[in-house]
């Protein structure tokens, strides 16, 4: 699961271990899907650019996840 933290007045999603709640960018579950996200994650880790990455990144990937296809690269301009 990737979330980004949000204001207590936004519309978050209740997590277990986040008090407050956030806002859920990828949520995998399943062998496969849970292995492409981790492989996804671990790419963008080793390129030392994880904390950097885009949220718009992350729903693009999960939607990519969701129909168990690989997220494309893309390069998001902020």
């Amino acid at each position: 699961m990737v979330a980004e933290a949000g204001q207590p007045v936004e519309q978050l999603t209740r997590t277990p271990g986040i008090i407050t709640g956030a806002h859920l960018l990828l949520h995998a579950f399943g062998m496969i899907r849970s292995r492409r996200a981790l492989r996804a994650i671990d790419v963008l880790s080793d390129a030392h650019i994880l904390h950097e990455t885009h949220p718009a990144y992350w729903r693009h990937a999960h939607a990519q996840f969701t129909g168990l296809g690989q997220p494309e690269r893309r390069q998001f301009l902020v």
